[in-house]
């Protein structure tokens, strides 16, 4: 597990914020299927779904995380 997605694990852990996580295997190139780019059009992790909202850009758009109310998060 790469260090961003481990911040990020420990983050949701530490607040009580329910997920699903969801590996990706690197080692098999996994983040650069289809299916993983209509996530993250970047292919890199990690990457958050909830509902129609995406985030997956690595800083940046974690400060909205923090204060958002969650529905169903799906942690990439």
């Amino acid at each position: 597990m790469s260090q961003p997605s481990r911040a990020v694990l420990i983050f949701c852990k530490v607040n009580g914020i329910e997920f699903d996580e969801i590996r990706v295997e690197i080692s098999k190139r996994q983040q650069l299927s289809p299916e993983f780019a209509a996530i993250n059009p970047f292919k890199k992790l990690p990457a958050i779904v909830d509902g129609r909202f995406k985030l997956f850009e690595r800083f940046r758009g974690w400060r909205s995380f923090c204060g958002r109310e969650l529905r169903s998060l799906r942690l990439f």
